[in-house]
């Protein structure tokens, strides 16, 4: 993508600059609109994730009071969801250089392994709007010492755009790492199908 101004880019709107891939690629910095109804974001205290058989869905949730809710839902193909994990990974290193030691996570209402998903959902509070999700081919992952942000771009033309923006307390990210790894993982080692 080239750096350059587009001439129906409005001044007004906010953007971000920043490089997708890891330290030392050449990959270009992504230059996103970021709406109006995104640019608050959303608060989440933990995420569930699928796979598929062609993308991986992250569902960000509300535990902090009942009934929990469904903040927001975000679909990625594969290759863009490993990405995610490394970045994510990445962005937590660059935090202990940065900052010292993640602080730990008090103990959060969220899901536990044993949990049937069907009733973990049926639980779940879910606008309409939320539950049909949003579709990103990048993101952009930043932190400050208390909390983690993170931008989910469509990067569709004629402009990139923000489709979802997510903020967790930074000491609730290395669980969210955790959950990624062990999700791609399971998706990588699937069996092939015929």
């Amino acid at each position: 993508m080239s750096d350059e101004a587009d001439p129906a880019w409005d001044p007004d709107e906010e953007e971000i600059n920043d490089e997708l891939a890891s330290e030392g690629d050449e990959s270009p910095a992504i230059r996103a609109r970021i709406p109006d109804s995104i640019a608050l974001g959303v608060f989440s205290t933990g995420a569930i994730i699928g796979t598929g058989p062609h993308e991986c869905v992250i569902d960000f949730l509300q535990t902090l009071l009942p009934p929990p809710r469904l903040a927001a839902r975000i679909i990625m193909p594969h290759v863009v969801f490993s990405q995610f994990v490394r970045g994510m990974d990445e962005n937590l290193s660059h935090y202990r250089r940065t900052h010292g030691a993640i602080p730990e996570a008090a103990p959060a209402a969220l899901p536990t392994p044993s949990q049937n998903i069907d009733e973990l959902y049926d639980e779940l509070k879910i606008a309409d709007e939320v539950l049909k999700g949003v579709y990103a081919t990048g993101f952009m992952i930043t932190h400050a010492q208390a909390e983690l942000a993170i931008d989910f771009v469509a990067t569709f033309l004629p402009q990139p755009i923000v489709v979802a923006r997510i903020y967790m307390a930074i000491a609730q990210a290395p669980q969210l790492l955790s959950s990624l790894r062990a999700a791609y993982d399971q998706w990588r080692d699937r069996p092939e199908e015929s």
